[in-house]
């Protein structure tokens, strides 16, 4: 990171701020072209959820390559418009994206996601399970940043 005064290194805020996110920006790369997409998401036991439909141009590129980048802005506000400064929370990394296929894993990543959007615990319909494909990223490289 070329700005280390921006840096958040302490585990704890780094999920803090991933904890107060909505929405995380998922990177691949489809036959050389870079392709991004933005997914709901949650946070467990140091990977990252997301659900979608079982099939996609996403799930397509996934298959055939699972490496994959993630940008999360956890809080954005504008400090002083008038010289563009603003002020930002965002965690981004890399890692490797698998399709869950195991019933109970799957459960616990939609009860990820679902406590990422909701706020709380929600009783995830079990009989969607079998129209919703779940993919966990397993974290291999994970940096915080804050400015303002």
């Amino acid at each position: 990171m070329r700005r280390k005064d921006r840096e958040v290194t302490d585990p704890a805020l780094v999920r803090q701020i991933i904890g107060e996110a909505k929405v995380c920006h998922i990177a691949m790369v489809d036959n050389g072209e870079p392709y991004v997409v933005p997914v709901n998401f949650g946070y467990e036991d140091g990977c990252l959820y997301f659900h979608c439909a079982l099939k996609g141009r996403k799930i397509d590129i996934l298959k055939r390559e699972n490496r994959v980048c993630f940008s999360i802005i956890g809080g954005f506000e504008v400090a002083d418009a008038a010289s563009c400064k603003v002020r930002y929370r965002s965690v981004t990394g890399s890692g490797t994206a698998n399709i869950i296929t195991d019933k109970e894993e799957k459960l616990k990543g939609i009860r990820a996601v679902m406590r990422q959007i909701v706020g709380q615990e929600y009783n995830f319909p079990i009989k969607s399970l079998d129209t919703t494909l779940v993919v966990r990223i397993d974290i291999q490289e994970m940096k915080g940043k804050k400015a303002g």
